[in-house]
Order: C-alpha cells, then structure tokens, then sequence
C-alpha cells in the first residue's frame, strides 16, 4: 500500500519541484529526499520512538485553500505540512487506541476525513485567513459517528464516501452529514484495497479476491467477485489504464480489465 502511495507523491512531486517523500519512516518521522541524489532536505514530526512512537499512515498529498499540503497522521495528531519547508503549518488531535491511527487522511474539497481505530469517524473542516500577513490555519469538527475504519483508505464518488470498517463490513457515509447511507450484512476480509473507475470500486482483499463494486449511495450493489490469487495479497491494487495490477507475496500479476458492453437480441 505504501509503495502505491510513494509513486503517486513521486509522480505529483515531479511537476510541483524536484524533491519527493517516501512516507513516514521507522522513527516516525516526516522526511524529504532529494530525488536526484538521496539527501535529506528536511525533516519533520519527530517523536521519541519507542512503542508510541513512529507511524502507520502514508502521507498525502492535496491542496487547501491554495496551499499545497502533506497531510500526515501520526500516531496522535494529524498535521499539515508544507511540503516545501517541513513546517506543520496546523495539526489536530486524533485520539485512537494505542495511537492505532492507521488510516491515511481523506481530503474531500477544504474538508478532511479520518476514522481511527477504537476512536470514531470524523470530517474535519480547515479554515484560512490572513491576520496583519500572518497565516491562521484553524480546524472545526464538521461531523462525527461512532463508525470505526481500520487498514482500508476509503474512498469518495461523488459526495458519498465508503469504506471498509474494522468490523470487516463495508459501508457507505453521507459525506455532507455524516449519515451512514447503509451497511452490508456481509462481512469481508480484514483489509481492502480500493480503487475508483468511473462509477465503479476495485476492490482486493488480503485473501486475494477482487470485487467490482457499483458505487451506490442507495445500497450495496456487488457486481461480480473472483479469486485472483491464492497468495496473500496486502499490497495496495494498481491500475494504468485498463491493466490492473495484483502484487502478490512472492510475484505480481498484471490483468487487462475489458468492460464489455451488455449484449443486446435483436429480434
């Protein structure tokens, strides 16, 4: 999941500057190499390591009121950070259980979302003004529910969000309100890796079976299922195009996604 993350910030940080981030590393920390060489360029968020220390979550990289951030969750707070300097331009308290924020953050227009394990799902709301050339960054809650995520990034169609829960349900939120718009009966695996194609959701369990998924605020709507792979599968599904890539634990498998067009009799 996290190398599917690096090459995406990789990629963004090519047009943006010539540096890159390759994540939250082992001391929990933020850091910014130079891609062209290796070196540190900065370095942000450290903590004291130990149990508490370090981090799950990969960074993102968005843009708020004009302003190109990383948002990056540590174990306990959730900062902005400019990718140019490392400076944490806000940060907000994220309480979860033994620190279990997992979960990167998901910026919806000027609004962010998380869900923390043992904690509760939230729509964080980011606020900016100038005070005499100064810049204030402040936060409000927008919504919140007792819903819990886990591993699985959610994802947005529309203004509808689903995810992935940590009681392996899967789930779709009103993003406006908070509204849990329905849940599945079923549950799935432990971890989702999820992707958005048109109104469509890949979906790949750690087990190795991939979902395509309609993403409907309605109900769940499963459109077909099947094994890809029967070795663990907890890296993050990739698509170029219409190739869909399946990184296994000992191999990878490229597939070539072909919708086809329902057939129609004529009489």
């Amino acid at each position: 999941w996290s190398a599917g993350r690096e090459r995406i910030l990789r990629e963004s940080f090519s047009v943006f500057t010539d540096l890159f981030i390759p994540g939250i590393v082992a001391v929990g920390l933020g850091k910014l190499l130079d891609k062209s060489n290796g070196e540190t360029v900065w370095r942000s968020l450290i903590d004291q390591g130990g149990m508490n220390g370090s981090a799950f979550s990969s960074p993102v990289l968005t843009e708020i009121h004009g302003q190109k951030q990383l948002l990056v969750q540590t174990r306990t707070e959730m900062h902005g950070v400019d990718p140019e300097t490392g400076k944490s331009l806000w940060s907000q308290s994220i309480p979860a259980f033994r620190g279990m924020n997992i979960l990167p953050p998901t910026p919806y227009k000027n609004q962010i979302f998380t869900s923390a394990y043992g904690g509760k799902s939230l729509m964080l709301n980011i606020n900016h003004s100038q005070n005499d050339s100064k810049s204030v960054w402040d936060l409000s809650t927008v919504w919140e529910n007792r819903e819990e995520g886990y591993m699985s990034s959610p994802v947005i169609v529309g203004s509808s969000l689903y995810i992935h829960l940590k009681n392996k349900k899967f789930a779709c939120f009103d993003l406006q309100t908070g509204e849990m718009l329905w849940e599945t009966d079923r549950k799935f695996g432990q971890y989702w890796s999820m992707l958005v194609h048109g109104s469509n959701i890949l979906a790949l369990d750690e087990s190795g079976i991939l979902f395509l998924i309609e993403a409907s605020p309605e109900e769940f709507r499963l459109i077909d299922e099947r094994k890809v792979s029967d070795q663990p599968t907890w890296a993050h599904l990739a698509a170029v195009g219409n190739e869909v890539f399946i990184r296994e634990q000992k191999s990878m498998t490229v597939y070539e996604w072909e919708m086809k067009a329902p057939s129609v009799e004529v009489p």
